[in-house]
């Protein structure tokens, strides 16, 4: 028994809020003296790492009263008493810890020479107040997807915000020091910021857009420039405006690069852009695609194509991606890595106006199904975080690049919105281009990106010119954009060239999901050996130009002939359901 540990004894927890923070400051700083100030005795005797003094509570002639410094405690061994500072004062001077404690904590403050901010609550409160009076000319606002803006006056010029964005609530801080010379914490703005996020979200609906927006025949271009000013285009040519005079919100996600002044395109024509080192890794046709998925990205609309960039290494597919990004949305970073999930496709979609992603290997069935939705305006709903049944919701559309080594693209909806340019080797082109650093060529890029901005502007100011006399067949696949891109052509003379081109794309996509499907081809094989019965039971080789017959009776007849290798195929029927909709897609 006598070498069991002796038990620890309980110390008394206090049982009240915590005292002002400047009080424990000054108890962290020096313990000691605080409880000789609230104790009254001048003197403790010290005994290893603990002090005694006379205990308060108990007629203690021997002191009794054992002080930790380091854990700011006390307690007597013979009454049991115990605590900490505020214990120590209430029992000093017979106040009750937890129904004197406010007395007791501004006597304490008092006795340490602390002053206490008592009107800390209302500065708080002025913080805010100052904080929204910064907004006096703010208008604020909301879209369909139930997100909060803000358009507020900076200087001579005005900037629109996402309300609750962290970014946001940075400048807002730094606004608020150059207003008053004095600090605000970020979790004080959350104040005011809540309160601007219910007014915005009983205002008006807005949409917003990012750098690209199209209202009253005119098209609207956010450059990215400091001073907010916008480049409007119309069929008379092209403008810089202040962000005041625009009828339309933009909103600039984080890391959203500056897009230059166009320039004079001085004589430039479509044919010698085509000749210039950027372009000269495709032919004419091909050209002709990139340049129409330019006039398609470049604009606010419903839907989008999407242009795969598919081959193998050395062909230029992440220096066309870079190209593109620099005349359309630039902007750090300037392409991603393949999105693991639809969360981050979701993520990677909102943050920017073209997306790019290089290096993709592949998108598994939902990936590619979301994708193809997005192309078109759909939707992505998600559960939000840290909520069982709040859902947070993505309605929008973006122009998509991909570069991959193989094409992707292998489900008929997606590849139906697909531009697929065949790309070779610089040094291949015509055998006229000196095949040079990627360094080199970029920088030369940048030196000509101005010029070549300046004549895709004015081929745009054409097409607005000339969309409202293009018609094309009803039966062309994304009349809207694809309209838009003709007019563009038109405007440049080769809207003839790029419908050819544009069409045999199509084509050839079409021919190569109809050469990947098992289906097609066991059907064809079936076609040119199938056989029936005659009169005497016999087998008779026949060649089948129609078949008739239910959807059951067909996948019979099919995994009868099939090989084993065909059918373990993922896109092999599994059920007649399954056939019908694939022979749909065919």
């Amino acid at each position: 028994l006598a070498l069991l540990p002796r038990p620890a004894r309980k110390e008394a927890k206090p049982k009240h809020r915590p005292l002002a923070i400047l009080i424990l400051k000054y108890i962290a700083c020096d313990a000691l003296a605080a409880f000789h100030k609230t104790l009254g005795e001048e003197e403790f005797m010290k005994r290893g790492v603990e002090y005694y003094g006379h205990c308060p509570v108990h007629a203690d002639k021997k002191p009794s009263l054992r002080i930790d410094p380091e854990k700011q405690s006390w307690f007597c061994d013979p009454c049991g008493a115990g605590g900490g500072i505020a214990e120590l004062y209430a029992v000093v001077h017979g106040l009750d810890v937890t129904g004197d404690f406010n007395r007791i904590e501004r006597e304490l403050a008092a006795l340490f020479g602390v002053t206490l901010d008592e009107e800390s609550g209302s500065k708080k409160k002025s913080k805010s107040k100052t904080m929204l009076e910064l907004f006096k000319s703010y208008v604020v606002f909301h879209d369909s997807n139930d997100e909060s803006y803000i358009t507020l006056a900076s200087g001579d010029h005005d900037e629109t915000y996402r309300i609750m964005d962290p970014a946001f609530a940075r400048r807002c801080a730094g606004d608020f020091f150059e207003a008053t010379g004095e600090t605000i914490s970020l979790l004080t703005i959350q104040e005011p910021l809540a309160v601007l996020d219910a007014i915005a979200r009983r205002g008006p609906v807005c949409e917003v857009s990012i750098r690209y927006a199209k209202a009253g025949g005119y098209l609207y271009i956010d450059l990215g420039r400091k001073d907010w000013k916008i480049l409007r285009l119309c069929s008379a040519g092209y403008s810089l405006i202040d962000y005041r005079e625009c009828p339309e919100r933009f909103i600039r996600p984080k890391g959203m690069g500056e897009l230059p002044l166009p320039a004079p395109a001085n004589g430039l024509t479509l044919r010698e852009l085509h000749k210039t080192p950027f372009f000269s890794n495709m032919e004419w046709r091909d050209f002709l695609l990139v340049i129409g998925f330019y006039f398609a990205a470049a604009i606010k609309a419903r839907e989008y194509p999407l242009l795969m960039l598919p081959g193998g290494a050395g062909l230029g597919k992440t220096t066309l991606l870079h190209f593109l990004k620099l005349l359309i949305d630039p902007g750090s970073p300037e392409m991603r890595n393949q999105p693991r999930n639809v969360r981050a496709m979701a993520a990677a979609i909102h943050s920017a106006h073209l997306v790019g992603w290089d290096n993709v290997s592949r998108f598994i069935g939902e990936m590619m199904d979301v994708l193809s939705s997005l192309l078109t305006g759909g939707s992505i709903s998600d559960r939000k975080l840290y909520e069982n049944y709040g859902e947070a919701s993505f309605l929008a559309a973006r122009p998509v690049v991909i570069t991959s080594i193989a094409d992707i693209a292998r489900r008929a909806d997606l590849a139906d919105r697909t531009i697929a340019p065949s790309l070779r080797p610089f040094t291949d082109a015509g055998g006229t281009v000196e095949r040079r650093s990627r360094a080199a060529l970029y920088e030369e890029f940048d030196r000509e990106l101005p010029h070549i901005f300046g004549f895709l502007c004015d081929a745009m100011c054409g097409g607005l010119g000339k969309l409202g006399t293009v018609k094309l067949p009803e039966t062309t696949r994304m009349m809207d954009v694809t309209t838009w891109i003709y007019a563009c052509m038109e405007a440049l003379g080769s809207g003839a060239d790029f419908m050819e081109a544009y069409m045999d794309n199509r084509a050839n996509t079409d021919a190569r999901l109809l050469d990947e499907s098992p289906l097609f081809t066991q059907i064809l094989s079936m076609a040119a050996t199938c056989t029936e019965m005659d009169a005497k039971g016999q087998p008779v080789k026949v060649e089948y130009h129609t078949w008739s017959g239910t959807a059951s009776a067909l996948l019979a007849q099919l995994n009868q002939e099939a090989s084993l290798d065909v059918k373990r195929n993922p896109n092999w029927p599994k059920s007649h359901w399954h056939l019908s909709i694939a022979l749909t897609g065919l």
